[in-house]
């Protein structure tokens, strides 16, 4: 069964492939909004673990099991909400509309919430392997540089491929488009309210 592309010919026919800037530039964009959303989730979420604390008049400094099995989950759990929220609904978040960058399927369709989770759970295999596999030899501090460098491993992908695909995008059947500016409307006349 053929899915019918939902971008008009001559738009699709502007959309060029993205390189590595333009996908750092936003995803340091929503970095920064994702960040303030990762406040008040720990907030929430520790604010269970820090009551009972409190009874005892002390800092506490959470349980690792806590902070593994709980924390990390929420924020992964927040983090495919932000995203899935924007691919599913326009095919950018907030971060992509600065740099005119949009997120589809290969049929041209926006991503539906499994589409966006395949895509964040591709984007962590080549930080995890690089990560694990310094943290066995090396300890914690090696495994923090190794999973930034598969990190960078991710977009570097792009230059293996003919197709400008970051492996999440090849895994996932997704594409990183940079579309053409929106037409600009008739300025009004008649100042703020009208003629």
């Amino acid at each position: 069964m053929s899915v019918s592309s939902t971008t008009p010919p001559a738009q699709e026919a502007a959309r060029t492939p993205v390189g590595i800037v333009l996908r750092l530039a936003a995803l340091v964009y929503d970095g920064l909004l994702l960040l303030a959303i990762y406040f008040i989730t720990m907030a929430i979420v520790g604010a269970g673990a820090l009551a009972r604390a409190g009874q005892q008049h002390a800092w506490v400094v959470l349980p690792d099991w806590y902070r593994h099995f709980v924390m990390m989950p929420s924020l992964f759990l927040v983090t495919w909400l932000f995203y899935g929220y924007f691919w599913h609904q326009h095919g950018q978040t907030l971060g992509m509309q600065t740099w005119r960058l949009q997120t589809l399927r290969d049929d041209d369709g926006n991503l539906r919430w499994v589409d966006g989770l395949r895509r964040m759970l591709a984007s962590l295999i080549f930080p995890v392997v690089c990560g694990g596999v310094s943290g066995l030899l090396e300890g914690p501090r090696a495994a923090g540089v190794a999973m930034v460098v598969g990190f960078v491993c991710n977009y570097l992908w792009i230059y293996a491929n003919a197709g400008r695909l970051a492996w999440h995008d090849q895994l996932s059947s997704t594409r990183v488009w940079r579309v053409p500016p929106k037409p600009k409307s008739a300025k009004r006349r008649g100042g703020l309210f009208g003629d």
